[in-house]
């Protein structure tokens, strides 16, 4: 019977040892989890910075762009009538067309007499000489 005890307190510290053996693999288990848990933590706190940085300089960008889009539509307003002006003004030329035309072609009728007059006189002129 001694032999079945001690069998048995063998068992006992093998299964005691195996345990502990157990309990500090889950305890470094737990430890590296928890560490790359804070490490997973600190990512994300600064992917959050980074992202709220990045909103709020978009929000001041956007509303910079708003401004000068602003600042572009009153112009664009102000323009409006200027164009509106010079596209009457310009209705009123355009009847005036065909008479500007007449003029420019009698101007050229006349300035083609003048140049064979010039070119007549020129060769009078050489051949006095």
């Amino acid at each position: 019977m001694a032999t079945e005890s001690e069998a048995g307190k063998l068992q006992w510290w093998l299964m005691g040892i195996l345990l502990s053996i157990a309990l500090g693999l889950i305890g470094w288990y737990t430890k590296s989890l928890d560490t790359q848990l804070k490490t997973l933590e600190t990512r994300l706190e600064a992917y959050a910075a980074r992202e709220a940085q990045r909103y709020e300089t978009l929000g001041q960008t956007s509303g910079a762009r708003w401004e000068r889009m602003s600042i572009s539509e009153t112009k664009l307003a102000n323009l409006e009538p200027r164009v509106n002006a010079i596209e009457n003004r310009l209705g009123t030329f355009e009847p005036r067309w065909p008479l500007v035309d007449n003029r420019l072609t009698r101007l050229e009728s006349v300035f083609e007499r003048f140049d064979t007059k010039l070119d007549e006189v020129s060769r009078l002129l050489r051949g006095r000489r």
